[in-house]
């Protein structure tokens, strides 16, 4: 009995500890300029001492409560420099691409109806459920079968909306957003000018974000979030059944 009141305990002391860890990586998509890379980020402390982390508190107009301490976490110090200069000359805890390409977050499709919705997929957290939702809504998405050889669009330099599977109602575009060469390639095109998705999937917000939209063609970002320690069990069994991946190990 004790042995598993200390287990229970142990699990969810882990899970407070995860769940704060996600927030802090959340945060950061919004404030700073390093990206989720596959949807994952590792707080340690080994990589705090590769990475230059800067600290400061910004002062606040009298009118707004002062905020607490913004972290700065960058690969390239120049970058960081310049954010943190930003954050305290606006008085703002966003970095641009956040506070102007986005709609605000009360605004909903009524208010800013020509919005393009963003889904930020986080691995293992119900994005392909997502997915398979609005497909069955009939609707346009961005996702990786869009650049499929099979379809012969892959190549295109101008947008093209078809159905990737016959009989079905959704469409997808010909460009793949969930990777950075691809939203390169989407901005590249004109995806978010030509309104043509109803969707846009990806698993690099912050790089998406501030690639695709800009003020005049504003976007609206949502995502499903679900503990770190579920997400990391559930990937553990995934790779060892899901031989369709690249990291597929038994």
């Amino acid at each position: 009995m004790t042995t598993n009141r200390r287990s229970r305990g142990r699990q969810s002391a882990l899970k407070t500890a995860a769940a704060s860890v996600l927030g802090v990586a959340v945060y950061s998509i919004f404030s700073d300029q390093t990206y989720l890379h596959n949807g994952r980020r590792f707080l340690t402390s080994e990589l705090e001492h590769d990475m230059e982390i800067m600290t400061v508190v910004p002062a606040a107009p009298l009118s707004m409560p002062a905020p607490t301490a913004v972290v700065i976490i960058a690969d390239d110090a120049d970058n960081a420099v310049e954010d943190m200069s930003y954050l305290i000359s606006s008085h703002s805890t966003l970095l641009p691409w956040a506070q102007y390409n986005l709609v605000d977050i009360h605004e909903g499709p009524v208010q800013s109806p020509d919005a393009t919705n963003m889904f930020w997929h986080i691995p293992k957290a119900g994005g392909t459920t997502a997915k398979q939702l609005y497909q069955c809504m009939g609707k346009t998405l961005t996702i990786r079968i869009g650049i499929d050889p099979r379809h012969g669009h892959d190549q295109t330099d101008e947008i093209v909306v078809f159905p990737p599977i016959a009989g079905k109602d959704w469409n997808t575009v010909n460009v793949d957003t969930t990777i950075r060469p691809g939203i390169v390639r989407a901005k590249k095109m004109g995806l978010v000018q030509s309104h043509t998705a109803d969707l846009i999937f990806t698993m690099e917000p912050a790089f998406a974000g501030e690639q695709l939209f800009d003020p005049q063609n504003k976007g609206r970002i949502m995502a499903l979030f679900r503990n770190p320690v579920d997400r990391l069990v559930s990937k553990f069994y995934y790779l060892q059944t899901a031989t369709w991946e690249r990291t597929y190990k038994p």
